[in-house]
């Protein structure tokens, strides 16, 4: 995350980022606003830091879900960029969550 954060960035936003971006996806809904308010207590005015997403990957995730015959709405495609953030520092990743909530499709 440093090397990818625009020179001069200060120390706390890309901890900040390095906290929000990968540990957002992994936590339930319900535990999703907690986690915020933690980072917002954590880094007074910095909590509302952009994420930076790879446009490249969006996309290529948007132009495979329209083939799929699916609907690329912001919160399946957010899914979708989370999952393979996470596929790019861990070695294995759970998908879980209710019937019908997409897991098949972003997998």
């Amino acid at each position: 995350l440093k090397r990818a954060a625009p020179k001069g960035t200060e120390e706390d936003i890309v901890l900040m980022r390095a906290l929000r971006d990968f540990n957002l996806p992994k936590l339930v809904q319900e535990d999703k606003d907690i986690f915020r308010q933690l980072c917002s207590d954590l880094f007074p005015g910095r909590s509302n830091v952009p994420r930076i997403m790879d446009e490249d990957l969006v996309k290529a995730v948007k132009k495979a879900t329209v083939q799929m015959k699916l609907q690329p709405e912001a919160g399946f495609m957010d899914k979708v960029v989370e999952m393979q953030e996470l596929f790019n520092i861990r070695h294995s990743v759970f998908i879980i969550g209710p019937a019908s909530a997409g897991k098949t499709e972003v997998w």
